[in-house]
């Protein structure tokens, strides 16, 4: 029989073989399936001791199945670069944990790519290194912009699986991607034949935004001088939504790391026997706020806040029978621009010709004032399941339902002040600043406004409310201060994790807005630039 290492070993002096672990073990959440890198050499010195751990010295395989996508081709290049030390540190740790005598060769590989279809690149399993890193160096670019991860490593698994098993060698599959794919619905296909051929697969991946599945990634067209925001999929790293995907005014663009991979990717290491190795991330080239609190900084309480990583059928069957988290879902469904694009407005591109601004205007306060009311719904509903949040034994839903309550209270104050902002310039409009200014642009501010005598009658007569001038003055400042107290709970029950960064920055942004002027480009407004083609995603 196969001797089996011992898999509490910390390997050899450092002299001999690159220490393994490179973080601190309190830096890192409490999952032997998550590993946080700091870079490719990193991740594969770790990788090379868990296949040394894994596979039998004599009849191990592996199989590379890179994303065929433009933004890996820097990440393909730098994994090809070093290869060798990979495969070397798999062949000393091999030789060690299991006391041989002779040197290990390189185990056989497998190079496969993929994007909307499967490719291999190697007619046959190799051991050859030069071989495998042209074969890596070789890999397309795919151009549909459709990423099939789930399609391809269910391919991979039936195509190379079974004829492993009937050689008796053991397969370990190794994918490289920095997205969560399109195809995330058939993850228990490869989670059911990942067990069924007990072929680990290993994840070098990225950490999904918190609570949303997408991403926006700047790209620089060197022809027209213009940047371009492009959405990628990243997330979310639940197997269902729990957190808002709306700021209030449009569909959310802030990027706070949630300490964690996409859903489908943790969930197949997890199931599988391998591990999500997760990687930093373009923030350099992320759209929004929150880059800067990403990773390590979040890491650290999120033990208590791992998500539910069962099956999506089980987890929507756990959800739909609770009402506490059945009722947040549901407010998270309603208030959703990617569903209701009604909600999708505000805050860019309006016209400096006074009579346009006036229907813009028009359009949008009515939008706003519909949106406020969802928004009373929704907190109305929060309301009345608050006594369940004490039944609540996960601390996830129990901070998604705190953080809801905190952004929405938030987001009727702002909402109200974009109404009276809007209002007041149609009336009384102001001059750019910038006489280069083509568009104004309304703009988050710490600062708000109170509406005077003539404002709230217009506002009291529009939308048929009850209070007085001076009581309705005292109820904004009232909702002022219950979402700065909302937000501080938030920050205190939920201190260190993304939650507490959201709430830290719906508090910090400031509950006013503001219109600036600004001059866009009129290619982004007019589509005049047809000549600028858009890298597929």
């Amino acid at each position: 029989a196969t001797p089996v290492p011992d898999k509490n070993s910390t390997g050899p002096p450092p002299t001999t073989v690159k220490s393994a672990n490179q973080i601190d073990d309190d830096k890192l959440p409490a999952a032997e399936y998550l590993s946080v890198v700091d870079d490719y050499p990193q991740a594969l010195n770790q990788l090379a001791d868990h296949l040394a751990r894994q596979l039998p010295p004599d009849s191990g395989e592996l199989v590379w199945l890179f994303d065929q996508s433009q933004n890996m081709i820097d990440d393909r290049g730098i994994i090809s670069q070093n290869l060798q030390e990979m495969y070397l540190q798999y062949s000393l740790r091999m030789k060690y944990y299991f006391d041989l005598e002779s040197d290990v060769p390189p185990p056989l590989t497998t190079i496969i790519s993929f994007g909307q279809n499967l490719s291999l690149h190697t007619q046959k399993s190799t051991s050859d290194l030069g071989a495998i890193r042209k074969s890596i160096d070789q890999i397309p670019v795919d151009e549909s912009g459709q990423e099939n991860m789930c399609g391809a490593l269910a391919t991979t698994l039936k195509l190379l699986a079974p004829a492993a098993s009937r050689s008796k060698r053991k397969l370990a599959i190794i994918l490289v991607t920095d997205e969560s794919g399109d195809d995330g619905d058939s993850v228990e296909d490869v989670v059911n034949l990942a067990k069924k051929f007990e072929t680990p697969i290993f994840i070098l991946g990225r950490e999904t935004n918190f609570g949303s599945p997408f991403s926006q990634l700047r790209w620089f067209d060197g022809k027209s001088k213009l940047t371009h925001w492009l959405r990628i999929n990243r997330g979310p790293e639940t197997a269902g939504l729990e957190c808002l995907q709306w700021n209030g005014f449009h569909s959310r663009r802030d990027v706070f790391g949630s300490g964690l991979g996409p859903f489908e990717q943790v969930r197949i290491a997890k199931e599988s026997g391998g591990i999500f190795f997760m990687l930093p991330g373009e923030e350099e080239n992320i759209l929004a706020v929150g880059v800067g609190n990403r990773r390590r900084s979040n890491l650290i309480p999120m033990s208590e806040y791992l998500p539910d990583l069962r099956s999506r059928k089980e987890y929507e069957q756990a959800r739909q029978q609770s009402p506490f988290r059945r009722q947040i879902w549901n407010i998270i469904q309603t208030l959703n621009p990617n569903i209701d694009s009604k909600l999708d407005f505000g805050l860019m591109y309006y016209s400096m010709t006074p009579s346009e601004f006036r229907q813009q205007a028009t359009q949008e306060i009515q939008a706003a004032w519909r949106a406020m009311t969802l928004v009373e719904t929704a907190l109305s509903t929060l309301e009345e399941i608050r006594p369940l949040r004490t039944e609540e034994t996960s601390k996830r839903w129990q901070a998604s339902y705190d953080l809801i309550t905190a952004q929405l209270t938030t987001y009727r104050v702002r909402l109200f002040q974009f109404i009276l902002v809007m209002d007041r310039h149609v009336t009384k409009p102001s001059k750019p600043k910038d006489t280069k200014s083509n568009k104004w642009h309304a703009v988050r501010v710490r600062t708000t406004i109170d509406p005077d005598e003539q404002e709230f009658e217009r506002i009291k007569s529009a939308y048929r409310l009850s209070a007085s001038h001076p009581g309705f003055l005292q109820e904004i400042k009232a909702a002022q201060t219950q979402a700065k107290t909302l937000s501080e709970f938030v920050i205190a029950e939920h201190p260190g994790t993304p939650w507490a960064q959201q709430a830290t920055f719906e508090w910090t942004t400031g509950y006013g807005v503001k219109l600036v002027d600004r001059f866009i480009d009129p290619r982004y407004l007019n589509n005049l630039d047809k000549d600028i083609k858009l890298p597929k995603r």
